[in-house]
């Protein structure tokens, strides 16, 4: 089975109204989000992005409220807990070997 053409060079939308497109609903074409997005999570400072993608710093806060506005989307749904523990995975605080001596 072949692919169209058509479908292969199509710019990349949500198509949710005619003529949308994701550059102009995000303000950049991906060439230049993917490496933002890359700078993020890899813990650069904004003005390191801007200046390694000689773009403003504006811009990058911008992408970067985004992101983080939409933290909750890439996070899977809390679900219902049918059991009254789960070992390894109920407890907020890694496990410390020999922690008899911590302080309250």
């Amino acid at each position: 089975m072949q692919i169209p053409q058509k479908i292969i060079c199509k710019a990349p939308s949500p198509d949710l109204w005619p003529d949308q497109s994701a550059k102009d609903e995000l303000g950049a074409d991906y060439d230049l989000l993917d490496p933002i997005l890359w700078g993020i999570e890899h813990w650069w400072k904004t003005e390191e992005i801007a200046q390694a993608l000689n773009t403003s710093e504006e811009f990058i806060r911008e992408i970067y409220g985004r992101w983080r506005s939409a933290e909750h989307k890439r996070r899977p749904p809390l679900t219902p807990k049918l059991s009254l523990r789960t070992v390894g995975h109920d407890f907020r605080l890694p496990y410390i070997p020999n922690s008899t001596n911590l302080e309250a």
